[in-house]
């Protein structure tokens, strides 16, 4: 309890890091996490980033070493023959651009709708089918149901039916 009194920037995860401080010394921004006023108050903090400070400005008041002609002609030609060198041939030069086509037609593959078979139409109507539609008109057109018919039958006085030769 006693260091948080003393110390009521501390951040919340401790001390700066190396890393954190290197990057607040070359301008990137703080974490949220981290409090910028506790690099001016926390003792142990405190001498680690002037150390880096005037490590960084003693490194910037020095002349910039010089570059020898020869150096640079040695550093162009090396990228020259790094940029001249065959690529390798063969089956695995060519896995990118297999893996690319792959993954394309896949995507197209699963984005087009799967075909929807069409129903199949009668469009002529045979022979039969036009005598069960006949029959069917016929039935709907008579209504005595089939069965009084044999019963009318028992009581039909025609005597057409009743001559025997």
């Amino acid at each position: 309890m006693k260091n948080e009194r003393e110390f009521p920037n501390r951040p919340p995860g401790g001390h700066w890091s190396e890393d954190r401080m290197l990057e607040r010394l070359y301008g990137l921004e703080a974490p949220p996490e981290l409090n910028e006023s506790h690099l001016d108050e926390c003792p142990e903090c405190v001498p680690r980033w002037q150390a880096l400070t005037e490590r960084r400005a003693a490194l910037l008041a020095q002349p910039a070493p010089p570059v020898s002609e020869q150096r640079l002609r040695h550093q162009r030609q090396t990228v020259f023959a790094r940029i001249e060198q065959r690529r390798p041939h063969g089956v695995w030069a060519l896995a990118p651009a297999a893996a690319t086509a792959l993954l394309i037609v896949f995507g197209v593959a699963l984005q087009t709708p799967a075909p929807v078979p069409e129903t199949p139409t009668a469009a002529v109507i045979s022979q039969t089918d036009r005598e069960l539609f006949t029959e069917i008109a016929a039935l709907m057109e008579d209504d005595m149901p089939r069965a009084t018919g044999a019963f009318r039958g028992l009581f039909d006085t025609d005597n057409s039916r009743t001559e025997v030769q």
